[in-house]
């Protein structure tokens, strides 16, 4: 009920923040090439 409660904006936010934490936590897989990284991080912000 919270989450249907709270604004699309604040859902988006909490989506990319788990996002975030699991490009980290996962690095080596995004690591296919040398922007991987670079290139998340760029969706990111």
């Amino acid at each position: 009920r919270v989450l249907t409660a709270a604004t699309p904006n604040v859902t988006l936010n909490i989506l990319i923040g788990v996002l975030a934490v699991v490009i980290e936590t996962n690095n080596q897989w995004f690591a296919v090439g040398p922007s991987s990284i670079k290139y998340h991080e760029g969706i990111l912000k």
